[in-house]
C-alpha cells in the first residue's frame, strides 16, 4: 500500500507529527468537550510519529490475516 510506505517514511512521520500538533491546537482553544477530544485524539499520530509506529499498518496486516484465515476454512 502507498499511503503505508508513505506514512513510515521520515516525511510521513513529520506530517503524522504536525497533524497531531495541529489537532491539539485546534483542541486547547476550544474549550468544550468537543475541544478536549480533538486534544486527545491530536496525541495518536504526536505519539505514534515519534515512536515510528504506523497503526494503519498494524491494522490491514491484522484485517489481511482474519480474510486469509476466512479463505482456508471453506
Amino acid at each position: 500500500m502507498r499511503i503505508v510506505r508513505y506514512l513510515k517514511s521520515a516525511p510521513g512521520r513529520i506530517a503524522r507529527g504536525f497533524l497531531g500538533l495541529g489537532l491539539i491546537g485546534v483542541g486547547a482553544r476550544n474549550q468544550t468537550a468537543t475541544g478536549l477530544f480533538l486534544l486527545m485524539l491530536g496525541l495518536v499520530p504526536l505519539c505514534t510519529a515519534i515512536a515510528n509506529i504506523c497503526l494503519l499498518e498494524d491494522l490491514l496486516a491484522a484485517w489481511g490475516n482474519r480474510r486469509d484465515r476466512a479463505h482456508q476454512r471453506t
